[in-house]
């Protein structure tokens, strides 16, 4: 399960710190790439582009198989 948090900006560093105690606890992104997102467009993009980056990793691992870009071509 992924859960995403909104910390004020003062509080990142104690709370990484506190949650990096927990083994059962994943941190995916770093603290330089922790950025405020308030838009909601922005939100859905970043969405997008996470789930494609996961669909990414799990295709090198052969996971699954994407199609070429032919292939997604010829779908539109």
């Amino acid at each position: 399960m992924e859960i995403v948090l909104k910390i004020e900006d003062s509080k990142v560093d104690f709370f990484l710190d506190l949650i990096k105690n927990f083994k059962f606890v994943k941190i995916i992104k770093s603290k330089n790439e922790i950025k405020a997102i308030d838009n909601k467009d922005e939100v859905k993009l970043f969405e997008s582009i996470s789930r494609s980056m996961e669909e990414i990793k799990r295709h090198k691992k052969g996971e699954i198989k994407l199609k070429s870009a032919k292939e997604f071509l010829n779908e539109l």
